[in-house]
């Protein structure tokens, strides 16, 4: 007889004395004998307890798989039978281990399935797991009370959440268990209805540590399980418990490839299950994408290979069946690649099971039936085998024995005939593993750039590469570009870098040649951008948003360097980016139909706000389409006015039901070339015999709506000036009383300002009247040469008291010599010496007039063309220069920022090639005045008043 035939009969005599009667059959004998050859450890503990035999031979141990319930109710029978075992969690882990010896023992009897075995020993650790857990909370809960949430007014909950093989129902002999705790309600304990002053946080990191510590330390009972909590948010150094919104801005602002695979097989596991069911509903979109960055999976490869490196020389791997060629782990990396690729958009992959995912991407087509089959019985040969290396001694171990007698043992135990045949069976398994791996993830290979990028945010110095790089894409100087790169990446020089953060970087920076070329201040634009990612959601969801859709990234890129205002509204709105983005944005509006979209406004209380967003949000979308789609300023000068037009007539029907007012707009809103930040100047009429204190009343609530403020800004601001009588006449003019003004007390400047005149809104009727009135007052009579010479004078006035020295005047493009307001001068005298005859030059709009002027020979073709293009260049250098910040400039600052900005809108590759330009066509437009009033009107103009 062998020895250990000696020693199991020994055993089954011993057995026999504690079990009843219990007899040792061949067959049972046969079964122990597979159990004390493959494991000192449980041979051990069957000397120890004899009297497991005769349970483990009961054919309910034998034969039939535990739930859960088995285990609470096997859990109550060993603790009254062990009551004299004094301390209640050695009593645990003997119970622990003697369970584990039975789920051996159906195993190498072939009692179980490789995953029933998983789950048998899976529900095993939930229930030890729970059993500390409720223990630990119930100790500390009565030494310094019940955490409280203060703002729910009810008790604190805590989770314990499991991931790895525990998350996925997978757990083996020796498995390590990987936790991570979580807990929800800010406040402090009570106890007895008084706060106790343990807050809440401190509480539950107790109660973490404690559950680590009893699961994990040693006695002469042997142990729970190895707790490892490396894989929650910042690893070992991060904190031991966190809130769910905490958890969730980690994820979301520095979560990692390897954070995604891993909470792949995250579940709840022990305490509160429903806040761990709540946790992962909030942040599933992070671990199954909708739309998965497309580095995650090299990122995944890079890191697998770099743990073969640091973990285990090329001999060890060879012989690692979980983490070398064609193991455990590249088996589950597969599959869960497929998952992160496909369960966005097909919620039937999100399960953590293996097996059941291995079923399911067949099912859907994304895994061949045959390599499916393959993998089934791969995985479960290599978790059979990670069993029986295992089961030994309760060690975690993954690599085959070097010794011969230890591989020979295996391989018989597993079913071959000798260790070459068990050999070749594995080479080929592992052969195939890896095939399909690659098929997924590729070969890995060094990412050089990235690794340099790494460097450069981490603080290190730039190397040669990237320098040549920064300075393509930013230039001068050096210093400040490393520190706003940081900022752009990270947000802030407290937070992580991770490798997933700095490999998105490293796509969108693949942009920057082409992004940054067109801009006047990409560094500066880079920190626009880095703080409009702040308010949107988390740096990694903006950095995976620009990664899939590059045009955002360009168009985000183009819109804050030119404008301030537009960076601004976005940020505080970045809800509708995606809507000012998309291509029924860029579409045309006219007054109608802004006005219907007015009225689908909240009509309460809040309107004048939802007004405001709404213009804001108006003037963003075109300062888009101007940007992004290369629409004219014309055009949009067209549709800012559209824009007003229709929030005046919106407003002016909301204040005046009875519709017994009328709007006229003058000046640039007038003519139609509205410019960003432009006062709205208008003219109010009434009906004859109104009551002019109601008409009155009517235009201040009119004003009141229409100026609201927020931000430090108004909806409009709107300039009555104009009106008879300036700024001492009544704010409503009737058309009588207008007619006698200017029949009377009206200069010849305000005669002139009736051309650009443009009724807009309200009584209809009394527009049409307005419009013969207008008809009657401007263009009854050609202008005379002494009144051409009181409108030259009246500019030269404007042109002192607004304009610059004449070695500075360029800067002033509006007022300055040559200016806009020459070129509107000169229109509008020509407009009412020639609209006498010629309605056509009625038009209020001055490019219209200017090309009829052309086209109808009044200006000769050279002269005319030329006034044309620098009405236009100066109009778009106007347009330019107020879109940055949404309000009114009229002159170029010596500031270098905005002189660089100018020139670079412009199309120019330097402030000094601009200006020469510039200050050319500003003389140009002077001279050509100048020769033009003394052609048509014989007037010598004076140069200065």
């Amino acid at each position: 007889m062998s020895a250990s035939d000696e020693f199991i009969k020994k055993l089954g005599s011993a057995g026999g004395a504690g079990g009843r009667g219990f007899t040792l059959t061949p067959a049972a004998a046969q079964r122990l004998r597979a159990l004390v050859i493959h494991s000192p450890l449980y041979r051990s503990f069957l000397e120890t307890h004899p009297e497991t035999i005769s349970w483990l031979e009961n054919p309910h141990n034998r034969d039939a798989t535990y739930r859960r319930g088995a285990f609470f109710s096997e859990w109550k029978a060993f603790s009254r039978e062990h009551a004299a075992m004094p301390n209640r969690f050695d009593r645990l882990r003997t119970f622990r281990r003697k369970m584990s010896l039975r789920i051996a023992y159906r195993e190498l009897n072939a009692r179980s399935e490789a995953r029933e075995v998983q789950a048998e020993l899976t529900q095993l650790a939930e229930f030890c797991l729970t059993t500390v857990t409720e223990a630990t909370l119930a100790k500390w809960t009565k030494r310094l009370g019940t955490p409280w949430d203060g703002e729910r007014d009810q008790p604190a909950r805590f989770c314990v959440l499991g991931l790895g093989k525990l998350g996925a129902g997978e757990l083996n002999f020796c498995s390590d268990i990987d936790l991570m705790f979580v807990y929800e309600g800010l406040g402090q304990c009570r106890k007895e209805e008084r706060g106790q002053g343990t807050a809440n946080a401190e509480f539950f990191s107790r109660i973490a540590r404690e559950i680590s510590t009893l699961l994990n330390e040693r006695t002469y009972a042997g142990f729970l399980y190895n707790v490892d909590l490396r894989l929650r948010p910042e690893g070992a150094g991060g904190p031991l418990v966190r809130t769910p919104n905490s958890l969730e801005s980690y994820y979301w602002e520095a979560g990692q490839a390897w954070e995604r695979f891993a909470l792949i097989r995250a579940r709840p596991v022990a305490g509160d299950l429903s806040l761990g069911e709540e946790l992962f509903e909030s942040i599933n979109a992070f671990r199954y994408p909708r739309h998965p960055p497309p580095a995650v999976l090299a990122e995944i490869a890079g890191q697998k290979a770099r743990m073969e490196r640091e973990v285990a020389a090329d001999d060890q791997l060879g012989r690692n069946i979980k983490s070398g060629y064609g193991g455990i782990r590249e088996v589950e990396f597969f599959v869960q690649g497929l998952q992160f690729l496909n369960g966005g958009r097909i919620p039937f992959l999100q399960t953590g099971s293996t097996y059941e995912a291995l079923d399911r991407l067949v099912r859907y087509e994304l895994l061949e039936r045959s390599d499916q089959v393959f993998l089934t019985a791969a995985y479960t040969f290599l978790r059979v085998l990670e069993n029986r290396l295992q089961m030994r001694s309760e060690e975690q171990t993954h690599s085959l024995p070097e010794a011969e007698t230890g591989l020979r043992q295996l391989a018989v135990g597993l079913g071959f005939e000798d260790v070459d045949r068990f050999d070749e069976h594995l080479a080929s398994i592992r052969s195939r593993i890896h095939e399909i791996y690659l098929s997924l993830f590729g070969k890995e290979e060094p990412d050089e750039e990235l690794e340099a990028w790494i460097q450069v945010l981490s603080g290190g110095e730039p190397s040669p590469a990237i320098w040549e790089k920064l300075d393509r894409w930013f230039g001068p100087p050096r210093d400040t570009i490393p520190p706003a790169i940081r900022n752009f990446v990270l947000g802030g020089p407290h937070h992580l870098l991770t490798r997933e953060k700095a490999s998105l970087y490293v796509q969108l920076a693949a942009q920057f040649d082409t992004v940054l070329r067109p801009l006047a201040h990409p560094l500066r634009t880079l920190g626009r951008i880095s703080s409009f990612a702040r308010r949107y959601g988390s740096r990694m969801q903006f950095f995976k948003a620009c990664s899939e859709n590059p045009a955002m990234f360009e168009a985000l890129s183009l819109l804050f360097d030119r404008s301030e205002f537009i960076h601004d509204l976005l940020s505080r709105h970045p809800e509708i980016v995606e809507e000012v983005l998309g291509p029924n944005a860029q579409r045309s509006k006219d007054a109608r139909r802004i006005e219907q979209e007015i009225a689908r406004l909240p009509q309460d209380e809040s309107f004048a706000n939802w007004l405001w967003t709404y213009v804001r949000a108006e003037q963003v979308r075109l300062a888009i389409a101007e940007v992004l789609t290369l629409r004219e300023p014309e055009e949009i000068e067209a549709e800012l006015s559209h824009l007003a037009d229709g929030v005046l007539s919106f407003a002016l029907r909301r204040v005046d039901p009875e519709a017994s007012l009328a709007i006229v707009a003058l000046g640039k809103y007038g003519s139609q070339e509205s410019a960003f930040g432009s006062d709205l100047d208008i003219l109010v009429l009434a009906e004859e015999g109104s009551d002019p204190e109601n008409a009155g009343r009517k235009v201040q609530a009119l004003l009141r709506l229409v100026q609201q403020s927020r931000a430090g800004s108004r909806i409009f601001d709107i300039d009555l000036r104009l009106r008879p009588h300036g700024k001492d006449g009544p704010l409503v003019s009737k058309p009588e009383t207008l007619l006698k003004y200017h029949q009377g007390a009206a200069q010849t400047w305000e005669r002139q300002m009736l051309t650009r005149a443009r009724p807009v809104a309200g009584n209809e009727q009394l527009q049409e009247t307005f419009v013969k009135l207008r008809d009657q007052l401007v263009f009854a009579r050609p202008l005379s040469a002494t009144e051409a010479a009181e409108i030259w004078t009246m500019r030269l006035r404007i042109e002192k008291e607004k304009g610059r020295p004449l070695n500075d005047s360029c800067r002033a493009f509006k007022a300055g010599r040559g200016g806009l307001v020459d070129l509107e001068f000169l229109v509008q005298l020509l407009q009412m010496k020639y609209g006498v005859d010629n309605r056509a030059l009625r038009s209020p709009n001055t490019r219209n007039v200017l090309r009829l002027l052309t086209l109808q020979g009044t200006l000769e073709p050279t002269i005319g063309q030329r006034l044309q293009e620098n009405y236009n260049f100066l109009r778009k250098l106007e347009f330019y220069v107020r879109r940055e910040k949404n309000r009114g400039i009229a002159e170029i600052d010596s500031d270098p920022d905005q002189e660089r900005s100018i020139a670079r809108w412009l199309g120019f590759s330097s402030f000094e090639t601009f200006w020469e330009d510039h200050c050319a066509r500003m003389q140009q437009n002077r001279a050509l005045l100048l020769a033009t009033i003394e052609k048509e009107f014989g007037l010598t103009a004076p140069v200065s008043v």
